[in-house]
C-alpha cells in the first residue's frame, strides 16, 4: 500500500514541478526542444503523482500538457503533440462543464488542437476543433460586446482548410 502523500511534500512537488516547467519553458525560449522535452516530461510525471495522489483534475496538469504539446510541435512530432494536447482538452472540458463555463482558454485549446490536425492532414478533424473553438468564442464574446484578433483566426484556419481541400463554396462563406 502506498503511502499517501503529506500536506509538505503535496507543497515541494509542485514547487519542484514547477522549477522543471520554469526549466523547460527555457530550453523552448532557446529553441532548445531535446532539453525542453526532458525538463517537461520531469515536471508532468510529478504532477501526475501528485493529482493522483489527491484524486484532482487541475488545471494545472493540463497546462503542463499543452506545453509539453507545444515543445512536441516544435520538434515534428505532430501525433504525440496531438496526444498531450488531447490530454489537456479532455482536463478543461472537465473543470469548465463542472463550473458550467464556457471558457475561451477551451475555445484556445480546440484552435490549437484543430492546427495540429490540419499539420498531418486531418481536416476533417481540424475543421471539428476549429467550429468548436469558434461557437465558443462568438458565445464569449458576444457577451462581451467585443470581437478578437482570435476569431480572425479561427476563420483564417478553416479558410486555409477549405482552400486546401478545394471545397470554393465554404470559402466564400467565411
Amino acid at each position: 500500500m502506498e503511502k499517501p502523500i503529506d500536506q509538505t511534500n503535496l507543497a515541494l512537488g509542485h514547487v519542484l514541478a514547477d522549477c522543471y516547467n520554469g526549466i523547460a519553458l527555457y530550453y523552448e525560449y532557446k529553441l532548445e526542444y531535446d532539453k525542453a522535452r526532458e525538463f517537461h516530461i520531469k515536471s508532468i510525471e510529478i504532477r501526475e503523482i501528485l493529482f493522483d495522489s489527491i484524486d484532482c483534475v487541475c488545471l494545472e496538469i493540463a497546462v503542463a500538457y499543452n506545453n509539453m504539446a507545444n515543445v512536441l510541435k516544435a520538434m515534428g512530432y505532430y501525433s504525440e503533440a496531438i496526444s498531450y494536447l488531447k490530454k489537456s482538452v479532455e482536463i478543461k472540458e472537465k473543470i469548465y462543464r463542472q463550473e458550467q463555463l464556457l471558457h475561451p482558454d477551451i475555445a484556445y485549446a480546440y484552435l490549437n488542437l484543430g492546427g495540429l490536425y490540419a499539420m498531418v492532414s486531418k481536416y476533417d478533424q481540424a475543421l471539428k476543433y476549429h467550429l468548436k473553438s469558434l461557437e465558443i468564442l462568438e458565445k464569449t464574446n458576444l457577451e462581451k460586446n467585443s470581437l478578437p484578433y482570435d476569431l480572425a483566426d479561427v476563420y483564417m484556419n478553416m479558410g486555409v482548410i477549405y482552400s486546401t481541400i478545394g471545397d470554393k463554396n465554404r470559402l466564400i462563406t467565411i
